[in-house]
This record gives C-alpha cells, structure tokens and sequence, in this order.
C-alpha cells in the first residue's frame, strides 16, 4: 500500500475536483467502508445536489438513501447504467472493483429522473410538493449525456480507485478504522440532529472514548467539526443555490432558522443575506 498511499489519494481527489470544477459534473463516491479506510475521500462521499440535501434532512429519507446505495452496489455488478433513485432522481452508476467484486461505486448525479418515482416520492414521505418541484426545476439538468461520452470521464477515476483498492491491505467493508467511521457518519448524516451519543452508539463506543480518539486524529472535537461542516456546507447552498435561508437551515441540521442565522453570523462575521450581499452573488 506504501506505493498507493497518501499522495495518490492526493491525484484520486484532485481528479474529481477536475470533474466538478471543470467539466461540471455532480461527482461523489460510495461504499461501505470506503471512508473508513480513506478518510481523505470524505469530502466526495456526498452528494451535493440542494435536493439530495433537503431530502435527506428527514431521517427516515436518510436511511432510504443509504439502503438505496447498498442498492446501486449490487446493480452495479452488471455495469455502469443510469437509473433514477426512489426520490426520482436521475443519475449514472459506474462499478468500482476489489478482487473482480463491485464494493463501490461512482455517482454523477443530478439529472431529471423518473416522474412516476418522483411523484410516488411526495406521496409517501410526506415532502412539500411545491418545494420539490421548485428544487427539481432549479437543481437538475435536464438533458442527460450521452454514457460513452461520460465514460471516456468517469473511467479513469473508476481505474484509480481500483488500483487504490486492489493495493489496501484490507477488504472494503470487512471492519474500519475508527477515526475514518466517525468522519463517514459526519459526512453522510451532518445533516440530521446528530450528537456524539449517535456517533459513539453507532461506532459500538463510548462517546468519551471517540470524542477522545477524534480529538487525538483531527486536533478538533466532534462538535467543532461538525459545527464547521455545517457551516461550509451552508456558505455553499447560500452561495451557490437559490434556496430560502429556512431550507438551507433545515439542510445542514438545523430546527430552529433564527438560531442558524445567529451561528452562521458568529462563524463568518455576517448574517447570511449580507455575506451574499458581499460576495457579490
């Protein structure tokens, strides 16, 4: 592994940030384990879309959507394809491998998807329809690229992850490291009301013990870097989405719009209409 260590992980995160920034695409990257073994692949373990976010603000949507990408690993087995997930959203699914098995896998995402799917949705999960609509018409692209196109993209990202899979010492989803479990539940649940007893409850420790072993890996408690998750994650839908500041407030874990504005004004030194207002957007 000393050959495909930190600063191939390094190129791997690089090369998605070329395909965010440059070529567009809503790239993340999932897999039961893969954040624990590589917590550096935090950051691409979501995905992005303002609607994925104000979807899975509910906890019942959260746990959908993670069952949905156990889903998509299976599915992946045959190939890459492009499908929509239960919420309607369109996205393509590319393989990534260990020893010839799919562990998991590539989403770019955010494309109109399924209607049907899209309706059934609202009706059973109980979601604003006009929010939906509103987010769907905003957020997803409605025209869908060509997959061989998208290939020729996704491939050689689908090939480095491979290569740094094939090379680990241990077998994805096969056990985790803690620090690197903790990190994937930040990153996947920042949005619900998340506490330390959830984190230590889910990690099978006590919350001294992971508030002690996170401290010791990240020099930062658990609150601090969720609180600054949230808040990152919030200057981006702020900045970048058109979305009231009660959504956006509702999409980083926050019940209460007031109090949001108060913590957003404390860790950036402006009320969020302001802070647009100077960045000029």
């Amino acid at each position: 592994m000393e050959k495909y260590g930190s600063d191939y992980i390094n190129v791997i995160c690089d090369y998605i940030d070329h395909l965010k920034k440059d070529c567009g695409l809503s790239v993340s990257i999932h897999g039961a384990g893969l954040v624990e073994h590589f917590p550096a692949l935090a950051p691409y373990n979501i995905h992005e879309c303002a609607l994925c976010i104000y979807i899975k603000s509910s906890p019942e949507c959260l746990l959908r959507c993670k069952e949905s990408q156990r889903r998509a690993i299976a599915a992946a087995e045959g190939g890459a394809f492009f499908g929509s997930c239960y919420a309607g959203i369109g996205e393509f699914v590319f393989p990534v491998t260990q020893r010839d098995k799919t562990v998991a896998f590539i989403s770019v995402g955010a494309y109109r998807g399924s209607p049907e799917k899209e309706w059934a949705f609202i009706e059973k999960y109980g979601h604003r329809e006009e929010k939906i609509k509103k987010l769907a018409e905003s957020e997803l692209k409605k025209e869908i690229p060509d997959m061989r196109r998208l290939s020729m993209l996704i491939e050689p990202l689908s090939a480095m992850l491979t290569l740094l899979l094939e090379h680990s010492a241990t077998n994805l989803g096969s056990g985790s490291d803690i620090y690197g479990r903790i990190l994937s539940i930040l990153h996947n649940d920042y949005s619900a009301r998340l506490t330390v007893g959830d984190i230590a409850a889910s990690c099978h420790y006590s919350p001294s013990f992971i508030s002690r072993h996170f401290k010791k890996m990240s020099g930062e408690s658990i609150n601090s870097y969720l609180f600054r998750l949230r808040m990152e994650r919030a200057e981006e839908l702020l900045l970048n989405r058109n979305m009231p500041l009660e959504d956006i407030a509702a999409a980083v874990g926050f019940s209460d719009t007031n109090y949001f504005i108060s913590s957003f004004s404390k860790h950036f030194g402006l009320p969020p209409k302001k802070y647009k207002a100077k960045k000029g957007k």
